[in-house]
């Protein structure tokens, strides 16, 4: 005859007699794992060293194979397989340097992520201390010349991340949603900010941040198509024109 399971219990110091082990106390079932890219390789070699140089190869080859894989079938569909056979290395190789697809694609986003989050950190700092209403647009051309680096320093990955940041957030997809999630964010807070100092239109600030930033991601899409468009370097400038013509505050007779 089978014996019913006991659950774990401790002793309640109160009265002595056993109780539950408490349903926080258990460890979770499962748990990810640290990546490799967050603990030092065991034997790196020194600095500009064979080992060293090599490792970078691989880690190069590495991502350098998977972003062009995304790009032509798309993250989901690609296996790991399929990566390191573009990258000429062996299926170990990956493992030493990424947990997982996942892993991989938060290392290839990790630099557009990183100046992002300077580049907002930065106007929203700028933004907060500026006091006249006529300055405003500076700030926002600022930060559209800065983006506008990243996209021309990072062409692939920004061709990435307009492909999958629309998707659902799931999969190996997740960092890529993570940082449309983290753009909108920021930009929402920018639209919260201008409008506390009366420098736009009582609109909700993330109506406004979507609208823009949707529409940034469609013109970028059609630049990347071959659409034909005036100057890039002039964009910035040109766009933040247009979106403060309909946002910005105006006078009460208006």
């Amino acid at each position: 005859m089978l014996r019913p399971v006991s659950r774990p219990t401790t002793t309640d110091p109160a009265n002595g007699r056993p109780s539950p082990r408490k349903a926080d106390s258990i460890p979770p079932k499962s748990e990810r794992p640290p990546s490799p890219r967050s603990r030092p390789l065991e034997r790196p070699g020194p600095e500009g060293g064979k080992r060293s140089e090599n490792r970078k190869q691989r880690i190069l080859a590495l991502e350098t194979a998977a972003l062009r894989l995304f790009l032509q079938y798309g993250v989901e569909a690609v296996t790991i397989d399929q990566i390191v056979d573009g990258a000429q290395t062996a299926k170990g190789s990956f493992y030493r340097y990424y947990r997982d697809k996942e892993d991989l694609v938060e290392a290839i986003v990790a630099p557009v992520t990183s100046e992002v989050i300077t580049i907002f950190d930065a106007c929203e700092a700028s933004l907060r201390d500026e006091r006249s209403e006529a300055e405003l647009p500076k700030h926002y051309q600022a930060l559209g010349e800065q983006l506008l680096r990243i996209v021309l320093q990072y062409p692939e990955i920004v061709r990435l991340y307009l492909h999958e940041s629309r998707g659902p957030k799931s999969g190996a997809r997740i960092p890529i949603v993570a940082l449309a999630e983290l753009i909108l964010d920021r930009a929402t807070l920018l639209s919260d900010i201008a409008r506390e100092q009366s420098f736009l239109r009582p609109l909700a600030g993330r109506l406004s941040a979507i609208v823009v930033v949707g529409a940034v991601d469609l013109l970028l899409a059609r630049i990347f198509a071959g659409d034909e468009m005036p100057s890039v370097i002039e964009m910035p400038s040109r766009l933040v024109s247009l979106v403060l013509d309909g946002v910005r505050a105006r006078p009460p007779n208006e």
